[in-house]
C-alpha cells in the first residue's frame, strides 16, 4: 500500500470531523436592554403641568472593556470573561442611551431629545453620563456605577453633578438574567434622574 492510499482515509476522517464540528456548533445569541415597563412606571409622578421642560441627552460614555459586541461578565475583582456567543444586538452605548431616553419619557411634561437633536424643540437641560462600571457575575450581583451631570443650557453651567451606584441580584446563571438585571439597574438610575429633573425644574420655577 503506497503512502497516498494511506493518507486518503486520514484526510477523509479529518474532513468528516470538521463537518461534524460545524454542524454541532452553537449559534450566537443576541440581547437588548429594555426600558421601564408600564407597570414599573406606576407611582412616577409627572412634573408640574405648566412647566414643560426640554431635556437633551448626550450619548452615554462607556469604559473600553464594555465597548464591544461581546457581553462581558466579571469573574472576580481583577478578572473578566468575554462571551463569544452571547452578544449585544446593537452597540451597547446606543442601547444604554436609548433606554435612558425612553425611561425619561415617563416624565410626562418633558420633551426628550437624543443628541444630535434636530433643533425643533427647545433644550432646557442637558444630561451627560459616564458609566464607570456595568458588569456582574451570573448567579450573583450586577453593578452600575455612573457619574452624571445636568447642565442648564441657558445658563451654560452645571446645576447638578453626582456619582450614583446601584446593585441588582441576577438570580440564575444565564445571560438573559444578567441582561434583565442590567435593565433594572438602568431603571433605578432613570428614576433618580426623573426626581432630579423634577426638583431642578420646580426650584427654577419658584425663583
Amino acid at each position: 500500500m503506497n503512502i497516498r492510499a494511506c493518507l486518503i482515509p486520514i484526510i477523509l476522517c479529518i474532513i468528516s470531523m470538521i463537518l461534524i464540528g460545524c454542524t454541532t456548533s452553537q449559534p450566537s445569541r443576541f440581547y437588548l436592554l429594555n426600558a421601564l415597563e408600564d407597570s414599573q412606571k406606576q407611582g412616577i409622578q409627572p412634573c408640574q403641568k405648566d412647566a414643560i421642560i426640554g431635556i437633551g441627552i448626550n450619548p452615554v460614555n462607556l469604559p473600553r472593556y464594555l465597548d464591544r459586541p461581546q457581553i462581558m461578565t466579571r469573574i472576580n475583582d481583577n478578572e473578566l470573561k468575554l462571551s463569544e456567543l452571547d452578544l449585544w444586538a446593537e452597540p451597547l452605548r446606543d442601547n444604554v442611551t436609548s433606554v435612558i431616553a425612553q425611561n425619561l419619557c415617563a416624565l410626562k411634561c418633558a420633551d426628550i431629545e437624543v443628541f444630535p437633536w434636530t433643533g425643533s424643540k427647545q433644550i432646557n437641560y442637558r444630561l451627560s453620563a459616564t458609566v464607570i462600571r456595568l458588569d456582574g457575575t451570573p448567579g450573583g450581583q450586577a453593578y452600575l456605577d455612573v457619574r452624571w451631570t445636568i447642565l442648564d443650557e441657558q445658563a451654560k453651567k452645571a446645576v447638578l453633578t453626582k456619582e450614583s451606584r446601584f446593585t441588582e441580584p441576577i438570580g440564575s446563571q444565564d445571560y438573559l438574567a444578567l441582561v434583565s438585571a442590567y435593565s433594572r439597574l438602568l431603571a433605578s438610575f432613570s428614576r433618580e434622574l426623573l426626581d432630579s429633573f423634577k426638583s431642578i425644574s420646580q426650584d427654577k420655577s419658584h425663583k
